[in-house]
């Protein structure tokens, strides 16, 4: 079932990587993701993963509501 919005996308991608992805299913799921914002998709990750996070064009880190850090992978310092 599709709701126009992804839905069918959103649960194969839980289904996929689940509570416990191994390193080439999150590969994969990364990539695909990566896909979809090339095509002018947004794409919203959360994880505590860092790992995970460094695969992303873009990582706001946030503590307490807050956003810490604002940074982009090409400019690898803090997002005017």
């Amino acid at each position: 079932m599709d709701d126009g919005d992804g839905l069918e996308n959103r649960c194969t991608c839980k289904r996929t990587v689940g509570s416990n992805p191994t390193p080439s299913a999150t590969d994969s799921i990364m990539e695909l993701l990566g896909s979809l914002n090339i095509e002018g998709t947004t794409v919203i990750l959360i994880t505590h993963d860092m790992g995970t996070a460094d695969m992303c064009f873009r990582r706001i880190e946030l503590k307490d509501g807050r956003i810490l850090h604002d940074t982009t992978e090409s400019e690898g310092e803090l997002c005017e």
